[in-house]
């Protein structure tokens, strides 16, 4: 029992004297002394610093080894000089010497004249350009429809009259 208190004892002693904590910041602040505080300041400016260089030293080492960089999504155009188009668009009316009236044979916009004011002019004479807006392009595609329907009706009438086929698909 004397031994164990003699190693109890022993070990305490030792315990208290080896040990030779940093005190921490709040500690410093409570004893008062203004050269303990500036040495303590002095001491975590001096870790910062280390620190600072530290992460510096590690984000480099990064950049070097990231393969996925992370780039900012923004993007430049070169700004280049061309002609502006502007569209006025109007209604109105046409007054002539003579009670004439001219309608176009369809709806669009103007897109050119061919003739000048006072100009005379001839029937069937083209007078202006209209931009229909694809209905030409329509009225191609129901022309070609309409090639079409006719060589399948032709090619039904000649297996009809070769007796080949239904009366209802040569009708």
């Amino acid at each position: 029992m004397k031994n164990i208190y003699t190693i109890f004892i022993l070990a305490l002693i030792l315990s208290s004297c080896g040990t030779d904590k940093k005190k921490s910041v709040e500690s410093v602040i409570s004893s008062q002394d203004l050269n303990a505080i500036r040495a303590k300041k002095e001491e975590i400016s001096n870790k910062q610093i280390e620190y600072t260089a530290q992460i510096k030293l590690l984000d480099e080492q990064i950049s070097k080894l990231d393969t996925t960089k992370k780039v900012p999504l923004i993007t430049t155009i070169k700004a280049k000089e061309v002609d502006f188009n502007h569209y006025l668009e109007l209604q109105g009316n046409v007054d002539t010497k003579s009670l004439i009236t001219i309608k176009p044979e369809y709806n669009g916009i103007l897109s050119r004249i061919y003739v000048k004011e006072g100009q005379h002019v001839s029937k069937g004479q083209i007078l202006a350009k209209i931009n229909d807006g694809g209905l030409s392009q329509q009225l191609a595609q129901l022309e070609i429809q309409a090639d079409f329907a006719k060589t399948t009706f032709e090619r039904q009438a000649r297996l009809w009259e070769q007796k080949i086929g239904s009366e209802i698909q040569y009708l």
